[in-house]
């Protein structure tokens, strides 16, 4: 796992916990019409960040596979020898 994945965990983990909170308060709170409203809005809130999430997650996979590529390329033009003569020292 590299360093981006990690601190994309740590993010997600991060808004995860604060949705967690967040409804934890509204139930202790009580069940009342006003919670019940909060609790719908943090559930839309919530799906909303999820969906967020996953396309970012996506986009992280992708421009990683794109970086490792980068390198493989990278490392085999470092690889090959020079086209042409070779010149004298």
């Amino acid at each position: 796992m590299g360093f981006l994945s990690g601190m994309f965990i740590i993010i997600v983990a991060g808004i995860a916990a604060d949705a967690v909170v967040k409804i934890v308060k509204a139930r202790a709170q009580g069940g009342g019409p006003q919670a019940r409203a909060e609790l719908a809005a943090l559930q839309r809130q919530l799906d909303e960040q999820a969906e967020t999430i996953a396309s970012q997650s996506q986009r992280l996979q992708e421009l990683e596979e794109r970086f490792d590529f980068a390198e493989r390329l990278l490392a085999q033009s470092r690889e090959r020898k020079p086209l042409g003569p070779e010149r004298p020292s």
